[in-house]
């Protein structure tokens, strides 16, 4: 009596392990497959992503073809970083909605304003 007892808890034991075991089997698989699916998506959105980015810098570059020879570097200040001081548009084209072109401020302190906007930039900005 006392044998057939132990067998059978050592049966119930055993079919307990390998009951868990193929409950983390099949977790295992589940997770597999869905993290393909994660890869999968993560991979069409990172397609979609580079495909935007490319445009919008092809964008960015006609935006800048206006038959200037750009200069970015304006030593005197008088423009914001960045911005050309020939034609007046920025390297980079700002955030907000307004594509900047900025204008020498006429009037004795260096200064210069989007002429599209009005924003302002330089000493007359700060008075």
């Amino acid at each position: 009596m006392r044998a057939s007892l132990l067998i059978v808890i050592a049966v119930l034991v055993l079919a307990i392990f390998i009951v868990y075991g193929l409950f983390v089997l099949l977790r295992s698989i589940f997770a597999f497959f869905a993290e393909r699916k994660d890869v999968r998506q993560n991979q069409q959105l990172s397609a979609e992503y580079t495909e935007r980015r490319r445009q919008r810098d092809k964008e960015l570059a006609k935006r800048l073809e206006n038959g200037c020879e750009h200069d970015f570097v304006d030593p005197m200040r008088i423009f914001p970083p960045g911005v050309c001081v020939h034609c007046g548009l920025a390297e980079k084209r700002p955030a907000g909605k307004c594509d900047h072109v900025w204008r020498r401020d006429p009037g004795g302190a260096p200064a210069s304003r989007c002429e599209k906007c009005g924003e302002q930039f330089g000493s007359s900005a700060w008075s």
